[in-house]
């Protein structure tokens, strides 16, 4: 007799520049490509696509595995397919602004460059 066995809600963390995302998976595989392709585009302008590092549990032991995603070793690397539980981390690319926050610095900058070139014209006129 032949068993077949399928995981029930297997799911995928991805965290850092792309998440937080909780990715159910059908079927019992998914690719590392496949669940990144899977995250909105808004959250990929943010992260360093190329590093990612995926932490996987195996006999109570947590293990991080680092791949690059632009070189073939991707698809000999044990964690290309996924398990269940793993945490993918994409590495942020830097600070991420909300649209207030890139008003206010869009006329921060120029303001306090402005105030610190009179600061320094007046001091050297005091001399």
């Amino acid at each position: 007799s032949i068993v077949k066995a399928e995981l029930e809600n297997f799911t995928v963390t991805v965290l850092g520049g792309m998440g937080p995302h909780i990715i159910p998976v059908e079927g019992n595989s998914i690719t590392i490509l496949e669940v990144l392709a899977q995250i909105n585009s808004s959250d990929t302008e943010s992260s360093k696509i190329p590093d990612v590092m995926v932490v996987r549990t195996e006999n109570g032991k947590r293990e991080a595995y680092t791949i690059n995603l632009q070189t073939k070793e991707l698809y000999n690397s044990p964690v290309f397919y996924l398990q269940q539980n793993d945490l993918v981390y994409v590495k942020p690319r830097g600070v991420k602004l909300s649209n207030g926050g890139d008003l206010s610095l869009k006329y921060f900058t120029p303001a306090v460059t402005a105030l610190s070139s009179v600061l320094y014209i007046i001091a050297l006129t005091k001399r």
